[in-house]
């Protein structure tokens, strides 16, 4: 099953469970708290048996990244697909954070209080982001990368998996406090206050930021060495590539997505700014064909894309792998140029759009 079909059978299932769900979560008192476990989980398994979610008072369902990057793509179009008749349910795609408010955290046989863990922060203008260093006696002693891990789990849990991953682009542990630094139960305000002084918008869904990136072009036969310059809202599956890893791909696939890669070449090179609007504007067109962004009723998204200098790039997250064939196969073949597709992922065969892709 494609994402988009498993969605939507967990969505029929919760509609048609509603009654019972609805009672579970208002009258938690009335039942074995394993029984509810066991009844939500034959729903959730319709996405994956491993995914993970609370489910509370107010008719409050929430899911969890865990630090699995490839769910920050997927779990908010999975929410956005969910019917209007469950309109008195709060669904979250990420688990909020706790902002101000400290709390008791224990991890690595350490326990101690949010509130105690000191920070200080600096911003990084190319990619609207902001690094962190931070400092607590025992966090800080442990091996730095149970220390990172900690933290990371301390920044989930204060700031929201959103804010965290979007917001977040370094930490590193001290070995002593430095002059300055501020509670972690301060962040979110603090983040806050300077983004609006920065005037950087609130994202709430990774694929909302667009970071830009670029190479030296490289003699290379394979696929995408030629770039020049490119943007992408998934950095990860970009690094994933040139370090010919497959994590994000494969973790794709499991819940039935796929990300690949369109490719075309200018019929002489343009120079990169010519070719950059080339790709923007087919960029246009291919969500078109995949349907309007966010809305939970498109087939996929377009990730970003790069101009090399042979070839430009378009990146694309399916979220229903066919509609490579049904939706975009028709408009490209119209196309002026000659489009390729490829896996993303180092060493894929990239065949002509003329042939079927064999995802449907």
């Amino acid at each position: 099953m494609t994402f988009s079909e498993k969605a939507d059978a967990f969505w029929q299932w919760f509609v048609e469970n509603e009654p019972v769900l609805a009672q579970m979560a208002d009258h938690p008192a009335l039942y074995d708290p394993q029984h509810v476990i066991a009844f939500v989980d034959q729903g959730v398994s319709l996405l994956s048996s491993q995914l993970q979610y609370t489910m509370g008072g107010h008719r409050e369902f929430t899911f969890a990244a865990e630090g699995k990057e490839f769910l920050f793509y997927l779990l908010p179009y999975l929410v956005s697909r969910k019917p209007p008749v469950l309109d008195s349910w709060t669904f979250r795609p990420l688990l909020p954070g706790q902002g101000s408010f400290s709390f008791d955290f224990s991890m690595f046989g350490l326990s101690f209080s949010s509130g105690d863990v000191q920070i200080s922060m600096g911003f990084e203008p190319s990619a609207g982001t902001f690094r962190l260093s931070f400092y607590h006696p025992q966090l800080c002693s442990l091996e730095q990368p149970n220390s990172l891990s900690a933290f990371y789990q301390l920044l989930d849990l204060t700031l929201g998996e959103s804010m965290s991953y979007i917001y977040i682009a370094d930490a590193q542990p001290l070995s002593q406090p430095e002059e300055g630094m501020f509670p972690l139960t301060a962040l979110k305000d603090r983040l806050l206050e300077a983004m609006d002084a920065l005037g950087l918008p609130p994202i709430q869904r990774p694929d909302e930021q667009s970071v830009p990136y670029g190479f030296h072009p490289q003699e290379n036969l394979l696929p995408r060495f030629d770039v020049i310059q490119g943007s992408t809202c998934y950095t990860g599956l970009v690094n994933d590539y040139y370090a010919g890893r497959t994590e994000n791909l494969e973790g794709l696939r499991e819940y039935g997505a796929n990300a690949c890669y369109l490719s075309f070449a200018p019929e002489e090179y343009l120079g990169t700014e010519e070719a950059d609007a080339i790709r923007y504007q087919l960029e246009q067109q291919i969500q078109q064909a995949l349907g309007p962004r966010g809305s939970g009723q498109e087939k996929g998204i377009v990730l970003g894309g790069a101009t090399g200098m042979e070839h430009c790039y378009i990146d694309l997250l399916l979220y229903h792998p066919p509609a490579l064939d049904s939706c975009l196969r028709p408009l490209l073949l119209d196309s002026s140029y000659n489009f390729s597709f490829a896996d993303f992922r180092l060493l894929a065969p990239v065949l002509p759009i003329s042939l079927p892709s064999r995802l449907s």
